[in-house]
């Protein structure tokens, strides 16, 4: 692939869905633990388990094809700074709904897919009843932990685009948004 090339449309289509799920999910339990209005419950986790299979699709896509050449020459230290933050990114948006069915599902609250529970909720007199309560504890803190680290390395990204975009003035943001200006 010559460095300027844009991305195939699948990786693009792949990159912008898992994103801007990601992003929605993060805004909504954020909203939700901050003003502690639970209604959005169903629906976080409905599209959590959604985005975990489309995140399932982007993995296996990435893997096999391999990370994107960079659009230019950039330091050691550059190359390997984007390298642990796509890694971490990957890692995080898999971990994230993870925590999160291990959280639902063995505290006895139940995973709701549009109604259908994956995982049946258990409650007793209207109070869940834990399937495993230190498997849903673990899975809560570190859902909640995850969550901030992602949004964290999430800004770092953007940072790395916006600094490629800016600063480079390489084509890595073009391309992402199918605009590369070199040969395809």
């Amino acid at each position: 692939m010559h460095h300027n090339a844009k991305l195939t449309t699948t990786s693009r289509w792949l990159h912008w869905s898992v994103a801007i799920g990601i992003l929605t999910l993060l805004g909504t339990g954020f909203y939700m633990s901050t003003f502690e209005i639970w209604d959005l419950y169903d629906w976080h986790k409905t599209l959590g388990v959604l985005l975990l299979l489309l995140l399932a699709a982007r993995a296996i896509y990435r893997l096999r094809r391999g990370w994107p050449t960079p659009a230019g020459r950039y330091s050691r230290l550059e190359q390997t700074a984007a390298r642990w933050v796509h890694w971490a990114l990957l890692l995080g948006v898999f971990l994230l709904p993870i925590t999160g069915l291990m959280y639902s599902g063995a505290g006895g609250f139940g995973v709701p897919v549009f109604g259908w529970e994956l995982i049946p909720s258990n409650y007793v007199e209207g109070e869940p009843v834990a399937y495993n309560a230190a498997l849903s504890n673990f899975g809560d803190k570190a859902h909640e932990i995850l969550g901030w680290l992602l949004a964290a390395v999430i800004a770092l990204h953007v940072l790395g685009a916006l600094k490629h975009h800016l600063f480079d003035k390489d084509d890595t943001l073009r391309r992402m948004l199918g605009r590369a200006r070199g040969r395809h």
